[in-house]
């Protein structure tokens, strides 16, 4: 008995928000400052925009493949721009020197990996709708998905997602110390 078009969709969606979502997750919480940092309210502002992107995006991941999947378009360096304007309404009322430098050292990682997701590009999705999830109609389990060989654009998504992933994970260490450097900064205030 094969999967219905409602079940394959249901196992395709999470699987590709989970591929173009996931790699962010290791971002959360990279610069949490305390609440007790009341020198600097742009630093915490700052703080709290990188983990509200973050945190938005994992929970509209199925609103994002959604609409990836009826627009054809995707563009995952979008995420990065609310963390960028943050940093730099930071940096627009930040007085400290230290702290202004550990600004510019995360918006300089943050620029870094925006242009290393859009040198990446967008995946071409064109032939990716609804309809075509139903044609994986042929899977029992979620261990079948991987022997099913090329699935067209959902294969094209996986791969896109990987790429994502090892982009993110090659920037996250320098993500996390720039955004420890800051937090630092703004409790030393």
């Amino acid at each position: 008995m094969s999967l219905s078009r409602f079940t394959a969709r249901r196992i395709a969606l999470p699987l590709a928000a989970t591929l173009l979502v996931a790699p962010l997750a290791a971002c959360s919480g990279i610069s949490q400052v305390t609440d007790s940092v009341s020198g600097n309210g742009s630093c915490r502002v700052a703080a709290e925009k990188i983990d509200a992107v973050i945190a938005d995006a994992q929970a509209n991941a199925p609103k994002m493949i959604a609409e990836l999947i009826t627009s054809g378009k995707f563009d995952a360096a979008a995420l990065v721009d609310p963390v960028l304007e943050s940093l730099d309404a930071a940096a627009g009322t930040a007085t400290d020197p230290a702290v202004i430098a550990a600004i510019d050292d995360a918006r300089a990682s943050w620029n870094g990996l925006a242009a290393d997701v859009q040198a990446l590009g967008a995946p071409d999705l064109s032939g990716l709708d609804l309809g075509d999830l139903g044609s994986l109609g042929d899977v029992k389990s979620l261990s079948d998905l991987g022997s099913l060989g090329d699935l067209g654009s959902l294969s094209t998504l996986q791969g896109y997602g990987e790429e994502l992933s090892a982009i993110v994970s090659a920037r996250l260490p320098e993500l996390q110390a720039t955004g420890a450097a800051l937090q630092e900064a703004c409790n030393a205030q």
